[in-house]
């Protein structure tokens, strides 16, 4: 009996200490120079592809970009490092044309606002941000995490990101504003945004592929 007691306890607690002591793991992508990425956008009653070329990553983030579709944009956008770092405001301007941005970012956040959604808990507050240099200061509350399949390197695997959101609207009964952000604090990259019109990313190329601990 004292045996049968003894083996129990130790199995119990070897159980314990497996649960705490193998950490998670999250699938991250790595971005560096020539990446691809493509957007869907869903503008109501426009459609199109967003087409987007990393040329820098460090210090600052530049990319150039084209749209498909019959209304075809060029350009290419500069986000200067003290943006990334710390910026609270989107411009979501794609309609052509090479400009260096002015405290503002382009899809990606700021690691500030990262680290913010990071730390909150579940419906306890996150951060906030403008999500268009005209709107006021909108506070976003984390929601759920998430993973979004991608067409990555040519395979679609399963990336984590993080979900929040800002306030619910009360004619639709939907969130005015939504956002999910690659879970990855050096480039918190957007995945998807809901402003009432609707950009998905659903294929990255020429990137690495990583396991990282939480």
């Amino acid at each position: 009996m004292t045996s049968n007691l003894l083996s129990t306890s130790l199995l119990a607690f070897l159980l314990l200490f497996s649960s705490f002591s193998v950490p998670k793991k999250k699938t991250t992508i790595v971005l560096k120079h020539g990446s691809v990425l493509i957007y869907d956008i869903d503008a109501n009653s426009e459609k199109f592809d967003l087409i987007v070329t990393l040329k820098k990553v460090k210090p600052e983030i530049v990319f150039s970009y084209e749209t498909s579709g019959p209304s075809k944009k060029k350009g290419t956008i500069t986000i200067p490092a003290a943006a990334i770092d710390s910026s609270r405001t989107l411009n979501n301007d794609f309609s052509g044309g090479n400009k260096t941005l002015n405290g503002e970012l382009s899809l990606f956040l700021s690691r500030l606002i990262y680290g913010e959604l990071a730390m909150a808990g579940m419906n306890e507050g996150g951060t906030s941000f403008r999500a268009n240099p005209k709107d006021t200061m909108e506070n976003f509350t984390r929601g759920e995490p998430n993973l979004n399949e991608i067409k990555v390197n040519g395979h679609n695997i399963q990336i984590d990101g993080e979900r929040f959101y800002d306030f619910v609207n009360e004619k639709t009964g939907n969130y005015h504003y939504a956002f999910t952000v690659l879970k990855n604090e050096e480039f918190p990259l957007i995945l998807d945004m809901n402003l009432g019109w609707i950009l998905h990313l659903k294929q990255i190329d020429g990137v690495d592929v990583m396991k990282v601990e939480e």
